[in-house]
């Protein structure tokens, strides 16, 4: 094409070849047309192209999707298992905790709560009763308001005779292989409670 253009020049008569500086002047031109033509075609191209690639195909869409789903399910189950770790040690801590202030009780009053000191009806060596509520175990110790961290859930407390000299407190933990479950007391019947895991219970 700019062979053609410069052939055209050439043919346009004396007056042109006579004139090197009108001739440099027309090459120049044609010269920058050529160019402007190429940049025009780059620029379309360009254009075209990110055109294409501001959009995405229903496959990589769905890609995607699926590799959100998937890290979701893996962040919803370690936040569950979080949470259920957290529930179980704060069970671990109460029941700990009532161990202490059962101590205090007991030098203050010679013996461990019995049935005529809580209001829960129990009878001793065979009844594992509700230790949460008012007038209930863990309010006649000190720890009103102590609840497990579920509305499901309880602690419980049994009593080995009539003015105690031992007991139990018993608690469930969620997470079945929580290590607090290889240091606990372990029975099938201690003073009434079932103390095989997940229940976790603790003694003098």
């Amino acid at each position: 094409m700019l062979q053609k253009q410069v052939l055209g020049i050439w043919l346009q008569g004396q007056s042109i070849v006579h004139n090197p500086i009108k001739l440099l002047v027309s090459l120049v031109n044609s010269i920058l047309k050529g160019r402007s033509l190429v940049e025009q075609k780059i620029n379309y191209n360009m254009t075209k192209l990110m055109n294409r690639s501001k959009g995405f195909t229903l496959i990589e869409l769905l890609i995607v999707i699926a590799i959100i789903g998937i890290l979701a399910a893996i962040v919803l189950v370690s936040l569950n298992d979080a949470r259920t770790s957290a529930r179980d040690t704060q069970r671990v801590g109460n029941l700990r905790n009532a161990q202490l202030a059962m101590e205090i009780y007991f030098d203050d009053n010679g013996q461990y709560p019995d049935d005529d000191d809580i209001a829960a009806v129990m009878t001793e060596g065979t009844t594992c009763a509700s230790a949460t509520g008012a007038g209930e175990l863990l309010d006649v110790i000190g720890m009103t308001g102590v609840v497990d961290p579920t509305s499901t859930q309880d602690y419980y407390y049994g009593a080995n005779q009539d003015g105690a000299t031992n007991y139990v407190l018993m608690g469930t933990l969620e997470d079945t292989g929580d290590s607090a479950l290889d240091t606990d007391v372990d029975g099938a019947d201690v003073f009434g409670c079932d103390c095989t895991d997940p229940n976790y219970c603790v003694q003098p």
